[in-house]
Formats: structure tokens, C-alpha cells, sequence
């Protein structure tokens, strides 16, 4: 994974992380210090929706575009929640409805001082130490696009057709099962196996 690949997936995970969990300190150490201005208010705002109810599943990520601007970088980033859902009313069964995907439209200032690190691979979980270098995000715009969501329609990534549903139809869902997957490339331990 790329510098750039680091941050960005760092960015997201920390935001849908921290709102699930209505609990800002479950984002990867130093998230929070990178959003300045549009970004802050965007991230700020999703935050406060907080959390409706436990998540189980996987949340897919595909980054879609990115485009270098000079010292900025700025990647639309597909978010799918098909696969993320809700345990149901019988307390044995889960209700997947999620719709997707969404869009996500970062704009990261990369200032040349210290870069994210590269190569991320490690434990299933989030560093301890911060991962996004001396970088900034300055622009995040999720949910609403005039000229419409870039991610709209596309295929659940990883998952073969017909194995689970793409979209939303006419009701969830219904599974005893859990999806399951590991948390590819993962993470290091605050500093070790970067």
C-alpha cells in the first residue's frame, strides 16, 4: 500500500470506526488533528449521527479515482454496507439491508514533511501510534453529489455474484451467519511491522 493508501484508508476507517462506536477516541491515534476546514465540518457531521444500533458484518472500501494535483491528492472512495448488518428482533438471526455503495470524495495536502508509511501489514487492528504522517485532509464531501454519486451501482468488490445480495430489494437480508473476512493487508503494532 502507497503513503497515500495508508492515509486515506486510515481516514475512513477512523470515521465510520469512531461513529459506530459513538466514541471519537476509536479512531486511529492522531485522525482527528488531520481535519482542517471542509474535512473537519464533513467529518464532524457524520460523527454526530452516532451510532443506531451494534454492526456485524464487513463494510467494503474500493478506491475508485485518484487524482495528483501537485502537493494534493484527491481519491473518491467507494463505501459498501451491504454486507453490514444488524442483529434482528429473534436474537438469532441478523438483517443485512444496507444500500450502497456510497461516495466519498477526499482531498488530502501533502505538506513534504514525514509521509504515512508504505507497506502496512500486520494484526487486524489499528495502530497504536498515528499513521498519517505530517499530511492533512482538507476537503471530504460524502452523500450528496449534483451530478450524482460516482459510486452508485457498482458491484460489491470481493464477493462473487449471486453469493450475496448487491443492493437492496424489497426487504433485508436474513442470515444466522455473520460475513467474515480478515482485515487485509491490517495494521501494524504502534511502530513494529511497518
Amino acid at each position: 500500500m502507497s503513503p497515500e493508501g495508508t492515509y486515506v484508508r486510515a481516514s475512513i476507517e477512523s470515521l465510520d470506526v469512531s461513529a459506530v462506536n459513538g466514541n471519537a477516541d476509536a479512531a486511529a491515534p492522531g485522525f482527528w488533528d488531520t481535519l482542517n476546514g471542509a474535512a473537519r465540518t464533513e467529518a464532524e457531521r457524520f460523527f454526530r449521527m452516532g451510532p443506531a444500533q451494534p454492526e456485524y458484518g464487513i463494510k467494503r472500501y474500493e478506491i475508485l479515482r485518484k487524482v495528483d494535483d501537485g502537493d494534493s491528492t484527491t481519491v473518491t472512495v467507494c463505501s459498501y454496507n451491504q454486507q453490514v448488518g444488524h442483529r434482528a428482533t429473534d436474537g438469532d438471526t441478523y438483517e443485512f439491508g444496507g444500500t450502497g455503495p456510497f461516495g466519498s470524495v477526499i482531498t488530502i495536502e501533502r505538506d513534504g514533511g514525514a509521509s504515512p508509511p508504505a507497506h502496512q501489514s500486520g494484526p487486524e487492528r489499528f495502530a497504536t501510534t498515528t499513521v498519517f504522517g505530517s499530511w492533512r485532509t482538507t476537503g471530504w464531501k460524502t452523500g450528496f453529489f449534483p451530478e450524482g454519486d460516482p459510486c452508485a451501482g457498482r458491484p460489491l468488490p470481493g464477493v462473487a455474484q449471486g453469493t450475496w445480495p448487491q443492493t437492496r430489494g424489497t426487504g433485508p437480508h436474513v442470515s444466522d451467519q455473520i460475513p467474515r473476512q480478515p482485515s487485509n493487508p491490517g495494521w501494524p503494532r504502534g511502530g513494529e511491522d511497518a
